[in-house]
């Protein structure tokens, strides 16, 4: 089974900088191209920053409530959203 957002605007195709941080600093960080759609990218990146980003050691599970998750979305390079959570 295929799962298909409802937002369109996460069916589109958007390069993404995924950071992670903690209390102490970067955790993680990953661009993505425009490879897929948006909500593929987004899981693709998070994957990435907290696991192979070889300037960090992986995040484990005990660190989650304290990681920061920062999306910015961009569109030929230029930024059309930024969200931090």
């Amino acid at each position: 089974m295929k799962y298909t957002p409802k937002n369109p605007f996460l069916r589109e195709s958007f390069e993404v900088i995924l950071t992670l941080k903690n209390a102490t600093g970067l955790r993680g960080r990953v661009k993505s191209s425009a490879f897929a759609p948006l909500y593929e990218v987004l899981i693709y990146s998070v994957i990435a920053a907290s696991s192979f980003d070889r300037r960090f050691p992986s995040i484990k599970v005990c660190e989650l409530q304290e990681i920061v998750i920062e999306v910015e979305i961009l569109e030929n390079g230029d930024t059309l959203l930024k969200v931090s959570e």
